[in-house]
């Protein structure tokens, strides 16, 4: 076990304790060389959460959705989850071209924009995960091809 101070890719020094072997260590070395610092990441994930909520708020308002209710942070999260699976079946509205196939897309989006709670998205977001949508997707996809 061991403490190394290096320059990361972003300019700041930063300690890491490593273990394990010494050519294992040097690997692992090089490596943290070429990333951010831990501090720069979180700012990073944050910037980019902050600026997909502006996204989804602004679509929100755009479309005349329901605002969220909810604490702050649930919020910001719930209209994440909502833009990501708006805009997948945004994607899919050009195939839906079956009245069956319509009235599916028409069900699902009027299930999503009736939504007011900031809750209810999080605790259906398995449901809303990208595999979920995948699979909704791939149903949507085989009822446009009939």
């Amino acid at each position: 076990m061991a403490h190394y101070t290096i320059t990361c890719k972003c300019g700041h020094e930063h300690t890491y304790q490593l273990f394990g072997k010494m050519k294992e260590r040097e690997r692992k070395l090089a490596w943290l060389e070429t990333q951010v610092c831990p501090e720069c990441e979180a700012k990073n994930r944050a910037k980019s959460r902050e600026d997909k909520t502006s996204k989804a708020q602004a679509e929100a308002e755009e479309k005349g959705l329901p605002t969220l209710v909810g604490s702050e942070k649930q919020v910001a999260w719930a209209m994440s989850i909502r833009y990501d699976f708006l805009r997948a079946l945004d994607r899919l509205e050009p195939l839906a071209t079956t009245a069956e196939a319509r009235q599916m897309m028409d069900k699902w989006s009027g299930l999503i924009k009736a939504q007011t709670s900031a809750r209810w998205f999080i605790d259906n977001r398995d449901n809303l995960t990208t595999d979920n949508k995948r699979a909704i997707l791939n149903s949507f996809i085989q009822i446009f091809e009939k």
